[in-house]
């Protein structure tokens, strides 16, 4: 299996995105096999399309973001409100799915 990094933060803007692009620009350019995941965005999908470049297409938008939402709150709130939710078993179930297609999973 591969390694799996996981890039959290306690607030918006403080840099998760812009790590996640760079860390995956960095190892496509080396010819690495990875995949970064943004799996839950809301206020659009904005942070996804960045990572979907920095991985040159090889992924689609809802392959990155299969959990999203369009009013700009907490994601966890959203989907309250919208009761749309996904559990635990679900989320790392979809995670491991991308697992023998990479080097190293950035999400």
């Amino acid at each position: 299996m591969a390694d799996v990094l996981f890039i959290i933060g306690t607030d918006t803007g403080v840099g998760k995105t812009v790590l996640t692009v760079l860390l995956t620009r960095h190892l496509h350019q080396q010819g690495r096999r990875v995949r970064a995941v943004k799996p839950f965005c809301s206020g659009g999908r904005g942070d996804a399309g960045l990572i979907r470049a920095a991985l040159c297409g090889a992924m689609s938008l809802d392959a990155i973001n299969p959990w999203n939402f369009a009013e700009p709150l907490a994601p966890v709130l959203v989907a309250r409100s919208e009761r749309l939710f996904a559990r635990a078993p679900q989320v790392r179930d979809w995670l491991r799915g991308w697992c023998h297609l990479c080097d190293r999973s950035w999400c």
